[in-house]
């Protein structure tokens, strides 16, 4: 037979229970996201609920400069070179592929799918970092020299 200590209905004897309870008077606290923070969590999902081809995408940092035609092209080629390769090798060699053809040379690419680091130097309004599908995707572009 076990014997706690009851009170509201609770046992308080157990640690389970008393987590349970700190985290019920914890959802009742008056703790309130400052504004600019929910603006920017409400921009961006406005942003991934257009449905089309920024569905689904997390984008993690984006250049303000960057335009929104060049973002949804960079996620249309992640997804097209996800769908064709496995490695995330071959998926990074061929986005920077595609970019460099399309936007022109000196574009890099890091494609992983756990966790990396990264330092980089890049133009002005060419910088996006974002997931989609099952990889993180890191797109940059330096001057060519």
């Amino acid at each position: 037979m076990r014997i706690g200590l009851l009170r509201n209905g609770y046992d308080y004897s157990t640690t389970t229970t008393r987590a349970r309870l700190q985290s019920r008077s914890l959802r009742h606290s008056r703790l309130v996201p400052k504004q600019e923070y929910m603006e920017k969590v409400q921009t961006n999902r406005e942003k991934s609920e257009g449905g089309g081809i920024m569905d689904g995408v997390k984008i993690i940092t984006e250049d303000p400069e960057l335009s929104d035609s060049t973002k949804e092209e960079i996620v249309r080629i992640a997804r097209q070179a996800q769908e064709q390769f496995v490695n995330e090798r071959d998926i990074a060699r061929h986005m920077k592929a595609r970019l460099d053809d399309m936007f022109g040379r000196a574009w890099h690419v890091i494609v992983g799918r756990y966790q990396y680091g990264s330092f980089c130097t890049h133009e002005t309004g060419s910088l996006f970092h974002f997931y989609v599908l099952r990889n993180a995707v890191l797109v940059w572009k330096t001057p060519d020299f």
